[in-house]
């Protein structure tokens, strides 16, 4: 993909979010291409904060643990981020 001006071609990633939401047993699935790690981790933080009920947001690429982002608790393993809801 080439941004207009830029001149040069930028590979875009796709990470997977799991969403582990409060009322359910089973992750929501959600999947983003962006161009970086920075730009998913905004994201999931930004989609952490959509409901009261969202619990984390893992992120994957590559079927590798990428981060995860928690509201309030952490979760066992990994590298995790807290943010308060």
């Amino acid at each position: 993909m080439t941004r207009p001006g830029s001149g040069s071609i930028s590979a875009m990633r796709t990470f997977i979010f799991y969403v582990r939401d409060s009322r359910y047993d089973v992750p929501i699935i959600d999947f983003v291409t962006v161009e970086d790690e920075t730009r998913a981790r905004k994201l999931a933080a930004d989609n952490l904060v959509l409901s009261e009920h969202y619990m984390a947001v893992e992120v994957y690429e590559d079927d590798v643990l990428r981060f995860r982002i928690v509201a309030g608790r952490p979760l066992p393993g990994g590298t995790s981020d807290q943010i308060s809801n």
